[in-house]
């Protein structure tokens, strides 16, 4: 049969030619579908870091804005400084707002920032008149700065909830608990005597 035929008819393997070409074939499909699993992984990873990276950018906007206006207006709440120490809260609100005689917290779709870092990602909120609750969690989670973010009033409450925050415990001293108690008593009782001075003096220069 002459060279120019070959083209037409295909070479007769041997069995072991045979046994070695169905092994490479197992084996390529094998490192081909591990490619591919491997791919699908990383693809899922750095699609995730990716919107990570995207979420703390929108935030980091977010702040930047915050800052400006209050610059800008001159209107400094205790969310706009929150956001200038790098805490920003995100959060679903419906056109109506919040009904100010609720009784209950219920905020969607929550999402706080700190210094770069998503703490709190598409969360949910729910406090119920009557209950109480507890954060748990490991340091570096979050727990504190939320706490600050409700009592900064940076996600919505009804204007009819008051809310007391304190931020961290007495500091270690000498002295007793009813001494501690007694000396806050005591402040209390002064700044009572300096608001009542105060609206007396308003109360005469007017009249």
């Amino acid at each position: 049969m002459g060279g120019g035929d070959e083209r037409f008819f295909e070479k007769k393997l041997t069995k072991e030619e045979k046994k070695a070409a169905a092994k490479a074939s197992r084996e390529a499909k094998k490192k081909a579908k591990e490619a591919k699993s491997g791919k699908g992984k990383k693809g899922k990873a750095e699609e995730e870091e990716e919107s990570n990276a995207k979420n703390a950018l929108a935030l980091d906007n977010i702040a930047n804005n915050l800052a400006e206006t209050s610059d800008t207006y001159g209107i400094q709440t205790p969310a706009d400084l929150l956001a200038e120490n790098g805490t920003v809260c995100t959060y679903a609100q419906s056109k109506g707002g919040v009904d100010s005689r609720s009784k209950d917290i219920n905020v969607q779709n929550f999402t706080m920032l700190h210094k770069g870092a998503v703490m709190l990602d598409e969360c949910e909120i729910v406090l119920n008149y009557g209950n109480r609750y507890g954060l748990i969690g490991s340091n570096g989670s979050g727990k504190s700065t939320l706490l600050e973010a409700i009592g900064a009033r940076a996600v919505p409450i009804p204007d009819g909830i008051d809310i007391f925050h304190l931020k961290e415990e007495i500091e270690p001293s000498d002295i007793t608990a009813f001494e501690a108690v007694m000396s806050v008593d005591e402040e209390r009782a002064r700044l009572e005597k300096v608001r009542t001075a105060t609206t007396t003096s308003e109360a005469t220069t007017r009249y």
